[in-house]
């Protein structure tokens, strides 16, 4: 079973890479990573290092903390009762 947060993580940056107009292979060029790895990582980001998500998120031009954004942990509190 694959971690949700990892999920989360993967499926944002498929979905920002795809905002951005950027092809596996133009991030590929500009990160130094195989396309076949970055593909991998949109798929699940098991084994991605930070330095390695920093450096994607760099040539995305997103904020770093974007990737986790809209993500709830379950089972946490809900608000606003």
């Amino acid at each position: 079973m694959c971690d949700p947060v990892k999920l989360h993580v993967s499926k944002t940056l498929r979905t920002k890479r795809l905002a951005a107009g950027l092809s596996l292979g133009e991030v590929s060029k500009q990160t130094g990573m195989s396309v076949e790895k970055l593909a991998n990582y949109e798929k699940d980001s098991t084994g991605m290092s930070t330095e390695e998500l920093q450096l994607i998120t760099s040539v995305l031009k997103i904020e770093f903390s974007e990737v986790f954004e809209g993500y709830k942990l379950p089972g946490a509190a809900k608000t606003g009762n």
